[in-house]
């Protein structure tokens, strides 16, 4: 008999949205139905053409990927049609909607993706083609999250990229039954196919959304901290605090805002992006501290950065670098001018 407790499975439920509050505890799990997954699957599928065309730019080849077979299917079964060595390529979702997602690809497939990436024939899958091939699923799972997330009214971002070789036999997953997409990929006559999976519980909060989520959408703590942010009134919050011997910190000077045009071959390739929405981070820089260090923190404490006053700050897209530039003054909020482009097939090129 029930003590009228949640279970863990059903509060994971209850913050992802699978489920309504009025679920009666202990009650049979919510299950996608065939026309839940069918419903699923038509979204994802308008965005083969948008996905062709970013693999088409990352690996210099004409990349053709036919909408998926879907299905929805235990990770047993799943696995048992698995060859003994395969790569796993995690990408959950973190943000906006929670859970579960990522590719698989046989050995033969990865090794002919990973080739066209880099440029080579027979290459092996080494850290620096897994690399590469995480880049590539990257490029085409942006279309897919942002298809989903117009569709959800909300805005999804998902893990850096992990992939690793796994073997059938040791490999894992939390959650126990995922929709399935095998898209079927021609690159210049080499047909391969890529699996792409869904927890079905993020399926389900997906496309089982209540009237009124639309309206309840909040921005992300990035967001939210960035806007908190006010330099001018925070220069000298912390100034007597140090006592003799405090360190010397100016304000920063900043240029004066001006145009920075794009030449038309970089325009040509956003163009491919335009449909796409993606996470963009200035990164000021970084340092290390201990615990200790940080526990101790307060009002007035003073960071020093791993970067000298004037140096460029890092553009990164979904973590990945692209760009860097300095910081500039638009009206009163902060910007960036872009003074160095970093494209993504030199990325790719880089790592072989």
């Amino acid at each position: 008999m029930s003590d009228g407790a949640l279970t863990q499975e059903e509060i994971d439920a209850l913050l992802q949205g699978t489920v309504s509050f009025d679920t009666p505890a202990g009650g049979p799990p919510p299950s996608l139905s065939d026309s839940d997954v069918q419903k699923f699957k038509g979204i994802v599928a308008n965005t083969v053409a948008s996905q062709s065309a970013n693999l088409s730019m990352l690996t210099g080849k004409q990349v053709n990927i036919l909408a998926p077979v879907a299905k929805i299917t235990a990770l047993d079964d799943l696995l048992r049609d698995f060859p003994d060595n395969f790569l796993h390529v995690d990408m959950s979702y973190t943000d906006g909607k929670i859970g579960a997602h990522g590719y698989f690809l046989d050995e033969a497939a990865a090794t002919k993706i990973a080739g066209f990436l880099v440029g080579q024939e027979n290459v092996e899958l080494t850290e620096a083609s897994i690399s590469a091939l995480q880049e590539g699923l990257s490029q085409i799972n942006g279309p897919v999250v942002t298809s989903l997330g117009d569709f959800a009214s909300v805005t999804i971002l998902t893990a850096p990229p992990q992939g690793a070789l796994v073997s059938k036999n040791d490999f894992s997953l939390s959650d126990k039954e995922f929709v399935i997409l095998d898209y079927p990929v021609d690159i210049e006559g080499e047909s391969v196919s890529i699996k792409e999976y869904f927890s079905s519980s993020l399926v389900m909060s997906l496309i089982n959304l209540p009237a009124s989520q639309s309206s309840m959408q909040q921005p992300s703590m990035g967001q939210n901290s960035m806007q908190g942010i006010n330099m001018a009134d925070n220069t000298n919050a912390g100034a007597n605090l140090w006592g003799a011997g405090a360190p010397q910190v100016q304000q920063v000077q900043f240029p004066q805002f001006g145009d920075s045009g794009l030449s038309a071959e970089q325009q040509t390739n956003i163009s491919l992006l335009m449909d796409v929405y993606m996470e963009l981070t200035v990164e000021l820089g970084r340092t290390r501290k201990m615990v200790k260090e940080i526990l101790g923190m307060g009002e007035g404490t003073i960071i020093e950065l791993d970067k000298l006053a004037g140096e460029p700050v890092d553009i990164l897209v979904n973590h990945k670098l692209i760009a860097r530039g300095e910081v500039v003054v638009i009206d009163e909020n902060f910007g960036v001018r872009v003074t160095e482009i970093i494209s993504p097939l030199a990325r790719v090129n880089q790592l072989s």
